[in-house]
């Protein structure tokens, strides 16, 4: 019952599913769950908008991802663009990503993403299989960040998920692996493309914030979330337009 909770807790976390559990490392789990239940979503939203076209499809569906997310990963990555952008040291750089208001990095990170996001949700070559598994992947990947960083600074909900057993992250690296061979699988050579560009810009990402900031923030694993899963996603579209 205590891991079922566990569970219940990271797609809570994730979510807007009112599942008030605690949340721990084995919560990481969870988290392909929760992009499996946002994915679901989106397909919905994809399939009963489409008469209307490809635009509106897009915006519907990233308005469908932000308020199944409560926002969260879009609000991270404003967060991370504005720390991680310009000159400053770490101290400088974590105050900036404390203040709720948003800089001209976090706007054009956010103008961006949303743009690209209303582009590849409405293209047809990705398949509804596929974006549930990009969704998941990339939570995946985000449950790997958390157990596999040092914290950027004390406190914070990356606080959570410290300290976790070598099962557990042995288990979250072989989730990745596996969700990342089910997209190529369903996918072909686009998924592969998809999944080494989600992971390349994911990962450098994930390495700037090491550099500048000495570990992560629960708002550098959003972004790092957000920008391989959209990196991902539009790996398969050019792909699959080739």
């Amino acid at each position: 019952m205590k891991l079922l909770r566990t569970l219940a807790g990271g797609i809570g976390f994730l979510t807007i599913a009112p599942l008030s559990f605690p949340v721990e490392a084995l919560s990481v789990l969870a988290f392909p769950l929760a992009g499996g239940i946002v994915a679901a979503l989106i397909v919905g939203v994809r399939v009963l908008a489409h008469p209307a076209g490809p635009l509106v499809v897009g915006a519907l569906a990233v308005a469908a991802d932000v308020v199944a997310t409560r926002g969260l990963h879009y609000d991270a990555l404003c967060d991370t663009a504005d720390g991680l952008g310009g000159f400053m040291d770490t101290e400088r750089r974590l105050g900036v990503m404390d203040d709720p208001h948003v800089g001209a990095f976090g706007v054009l990170a956010l103008v961006v993403i949303v743009v690209v996001r209303v582009a590849v949700f409405a293209a047809p070559q990705v398949s509804a299989t596929g974006l549930v598994l990009a969704l998941a992947w990339s939570r995946s990947l985000m449950g790997v960040v958390l157990l596999e960083s040092p914290r950027a600074r004390p406190g914070g909900m990356t606080r959570w998920f410290q300290a976790p057993g070598e099962a557990l992250r042995v288990a979250s690296v072989l989730l990745l692996a596996g969700l990342s061979l089910g997209v190529v699988l369903v996918e072909g050579l686009p998924g592969l493309l998809g999944v080494a560009l989600g992971t390349i810009a994911g990962g450098l990402l994930w390495l700037r914030a090491h550099r500048e900031l000495g570990g992560v923030t629960g708002d550098v694993v959003g972004a790092v979330g957000l920008l391989a899963e959209t990196a991902l996603i539009v790996g398969v579209v050019v792909g699959g337009a080739l």
